[in-house]
């Protein structure tokens, strides 16, 4: 096992540990009153900043190709599918539920990529396949009393799982020659303007929660924008 194969493990799983945190730190947000379109795009303007500022900090040009243009906002667009309708599930069924059916990704990834890319079928990717959805099925059918579940609400987060992975899927096929934080900046910018395009029509968003400095929202927003970047 290489080196490269090794960290990429590594910064897999601390993704995934802190996509898992997601519920613990949005849901007080949404506690707050403040709604979840409102949610994401406070956190692409925070990460956008943030990303402009550490790529300008090592000297990394903001300019792209315009033939980089319709590639990186059709990235926008899966991230932001798929970032709602994780948060809109949020409302409809519990958030641990939500989340690990969204993380049926991988399995939307296989498929996809077995489907478009004709990638290579064996015995034991299907029958990952078939674990997995036989897990989440079990998940989502035998809740305890305590765990809100809705036919809706887990079709929400269905799609909200396979729009994360037409994201992965179109990130790995996409001729895109950039650094991947240069990538996350212009995926973060065009998905902060759809949804800014978005409110202009609706004018449904929520201002910035007031009150204490050091309250949930804060500390929710903040850790949105250190770690799910």
């Amino acid at each position: 096992m290489t080196k490269e194969t090794v960290t990429g493990f590594v910064y897999g799983l601390l993704s995934s540990s802190t996509f898992g945190l997601i519920p613990l730190f949005t849901l007080p947000v949404i506690a707050e009153g403040m709604q979840f379109p409102s949610i994401l795009l406070y956190r692409f303007i925070f990460a956008c900043t943030v990303l402009a500022l550490i790529l300008m900090g090592k000297g990394i040009s903001l300019r792209i190709k315009m033939k980089d243009l319709p590639s990186l906002l059709l990235l926008a667009v899966f991230y932001d599918i798929s970032s709602l309708f994780l948060f809109w599930g949020y409302h409809l069924i519990s958030s641990g539920v939500a989340t690990a059916i969204h993380f049926m990704y991988p399995v939307f990834t296989t498929i996809l990529m077995m489907i478009l890319y004709k990638e290579k079928k064996s015995n034991w990717r299907i029958l990952a396949i078939i674990i997995a959805i036989i897990g989440v099925a079990l998940l989502s059918i035998s809740g305890s009393k305590e765990t809100q579940l809705s036919l809706s609400g887990i079709v929400i987060v269905l799609i909200s799982g396979l729009g994360y992975a037409s994201y992965l899927v179109a990130v790995n096929k996409v001729n895109i020659q950039m650094s991947g934080l240069k990538l996350t900046f212009y995926v973060f910018l065009f998905g902060g303007i759809i949804l800014f395009t978005e409110y202009l029509y609706s004018r449904e968003y929520n201002p910035f929660p007031h009150g204490n400095p050091l309250g949930h929202s804060y500390y929710s927003l903040l850790y949105q924008l250190l770690f799910q970047t």
